[in-house]
């Protein structure tokens, strides 16, 4: 019996031991394929890195902007670059087209701003880089403005012709767009045509919304782009202002000049009026016991069908006067010049000094000098003897008739 059991007990034993060492076999059986699979898929399908261009740059909740009142302004970038790691066979395969790239935009507020870029990429695959990291955004409040019509012209209308004022079917239109450009608008211009023009204009013109430099304005929205305009064409004549101005002056005073502004007028109408039209009249000027230089309003007196355009001021006339001064001057010999003195005659001046007195305006007066004068005899058929208190003629460079001259008389004997 007890042999029969050492028999069943060695069996079993031995068995065990069979069982453990096929076990550790396996184990390690399993461990080496697994590492001869990582060395297989390390050599043949290893990690690598991949950077993948033109991936497309999604922007979201841009209407969310809007909404707001707010705008993008500055050129965003379209593509970013992106670096992802993976198995070679997966990596590989991995287009622009298979990542998801977005920058979020709401909850900003107006100003510079980096928005971080959002990355999705396939699974099983790391992302290592985005560039840019960030977008750089630019955001303006949106506003509309309503913004004034002007006009310019090209050409000249055809001659004795001029336009009257230009009509516009509206005189303002809105515009639309970031604050920073809408501001920049300085008005929305038409540009009409006039050239050899000899009747009223009526045409349909786009609108250019132009800085205070008359350079375009970009990036707004204009809501009408054209408007409609008249344009009144006239005959025309130029003609001379005339003015009765009557001025009485101070004691000590003195009516240099009256200036009228403008000189001349543009003058619009009926062909028969304008084109025989020589001056244009207004209400006469008094003016009394002056003695300071003043400016007075002109009224014009325009023939009924006509019209004055073009005064870029109020008409007005200039009545410069001045302190009325004199100016008394004690000449020698070398201011004085003889004419027709006989041959073998001799004049010898009485008096060792010619005077001469100078009165008008005090601007006048003030500029004369003695070196300007000269006096002027003539002598022509006077015999030896003595002359008294003889007239001479006073002569002065760009005299002007406002000035009196009073002496010159010289006392001479011709020997």
């Amino acid at each position: 019996m007890s042999n029969l059991i050492d028999t069943l007990f060695g069996k079993r034993k031995k068995q065990s031991q069979e069982n453990q060492s096929n076990g550790m076999t396996k184990a390690i059986s399993v461990i080496a394929a697994i590492l001869l699979w990582m060395y297989v898929m390390g050599e043949i399908n290893p990690e690598i890195d991949k950077e993948i261009m033109n991936v497309n740059l999604d922007y979201t909740q841009v209407a969310s902007l809007e909404a707001d009142g707010l705008v993008v302004i500055n050129q965003l970038p379209e593509e970013i670059s992106v670096t992802v790691k993976g198995r070679r066979s997966e990596v590989l395969g991995i287009t622009a087209d298979d990542i998801n790239a977005q920058v979020d935009l709401s909850g900003y507020n107006a100003g510079e701003v980096k928005v971080p870029v959002s990355v999705s990429i396939p699974k099983n695959i790391s992302l290592l880089e985005v560039n840019p990291l960030f977008a750089e955004v630019t955001i303006d409040q949106l506003i509309h403005q309503q913004k004034p019509i002007s006009a310019i012209y090209s050409g000249d209308t055809a001659s004795g012709y001029l336009t009257g004022s230009i009509k516009y079917e509206v005189s303002e239109i809105l515009v639309t767009g970031p604050k920073s450009k809408v501001d920049l608008v300085d008005r929305l211009e038409v540009n009409v045509n006039i050239d050899n023009a000899t009747g009223d204009i009526f045409t349909t013109l786009p609108v250019i919304p132009l800085d205070v430099n008359g350079m375009e304005v970009l990036e707004i929205t204009v809501e009408e782009q054209y408007v409609d305009i008249t344009l009144p064409v006239y005959p025309y004549s130029r003609v001379p202002v005339e003015v009765d101005v009557n001025v009485e002056v101070e004691d000590g005073y003195i009516l240099v000049s009256d200036i009228k502004i403008p000189a001349k007028v543009d003058v619009i109408g009926a062909e028969s009026i304008v084109r025989n039209l020589e001056k244009i009249e207004a209400e006469p000027i008094v003016v009394e016991n002056a003695n300071e230089t003043i400016e007075m309003p002109i009224e014009f007196i325009v023939p009924e069908g006509s019209q004055i355009v073009g005064l870029k001021s109020e008409p007005r006339v200039k009545i410069f006067i001045e302190e009325k001064i004199s100016k008394e001057f004690s000449l020698s010999y070398n201011n004085l010049e003889i004419a027709n003195l006989a041959e073998g005659q001799s004049l010898e001046l009485t008096d060792e000094k010619i005077q001469v007195i100078f009165t008008g305006p005090k601007s006048f007066v003030d500029l004369i000098a003695e070196d300007e004068i000269t006096l002027k005899i003539d002598v022509d058929g006077l015999l030896a003897g003595q002359y008294t208190n003889i007239s001479t003629k006073v002569e002065l460079d760009n005299i002007s008739d406002l000035i009196e001259i009073k002496g010159g008389k010289v006392s001479f004997a011709i020997k």
